[in-house]
């Protein structure tokens, strides 16, 4: 999954060129450090609420990569 959030945005020049860091992201707000989009996902066998948070990777220009594997 994946969308942008430009609050999260910065200049690599800036920072050493870091050009992306990791933060703990889930769909629980008490567990997550990033904004997550609420979704829905159709075909579940379990809630959304049930899947653990993981690590979603935020790129310099605010862009958001989380992904998500079945278990």
């Amino acid at each position: 999954m994946r969308w942008k959030d430009e609050r999260l945005a910065w200049d690599p020049k800036e920072h050493g060129g870091c050009a992306f860091t990791n933060y703990k992201a889930s769909t629980d707000p008490e567990l997550t450090n990033i904004w997550v989009p609420s979704l829905d996902l159709r075909n579940r066998f379990d809630s959304l609420q049930n899947l653990p948070a993981a690590e979603g990777t935020v790129l310099f220009d605010g862009t958001v990569i989380w992904r998500r594997f079945g278990g």
